[in-house]
């Protein structure tokens, strides 16, 4: 979406624009200190949901709505859950480059 560093977009139309993706698994992935965990919060406003924080995976939620997945640094999450991968549960994660999920790659 930004092809150049010295891109920029206001963060209300980035929201948009992940909002908008029509990909179920969209991922939030940068460096620390950019902003991942302040924007998947206002990301988690907008849709009314609450931001899952941890290892843990999260549930998918009810009726397609999506469900947000802030990966803590350093940590090992466990695997994507396959409803999201097979298309039924919708999801936006932060994690750092660094940061394997497991599940997330697909041949």
């Amino acid at each position: 979406m930004l092809d150049t560093p010295e891109a920029t977009l206001p963060r209300g139309a980035l929201i948009e624009a992940i909002l908008g993706r029509t990909e179920r698994i969209v991922v939030l992935e940068a460096a620390a200190g950019m902003g991942k965990s302040t924007l998947l919060r206002d990301i988690a406003g907008r849709l009314g949901a609450a931001v899952h924080f941890g290892e843990t995976a999260p549930e998918p939620s009810a009726a397609g709505k999506r469900v947000v997945w802030d990966i803590p640094p350093a940590s090992k999450p466990q695997p994507l859950p396959e409803i999201f991968a097979s298309g039924d549960g919708r999801i936006v994660i932060a994690k750092r480059r660094e940061t394997v999920l497991p599940g997330l790659a697909r041949p």
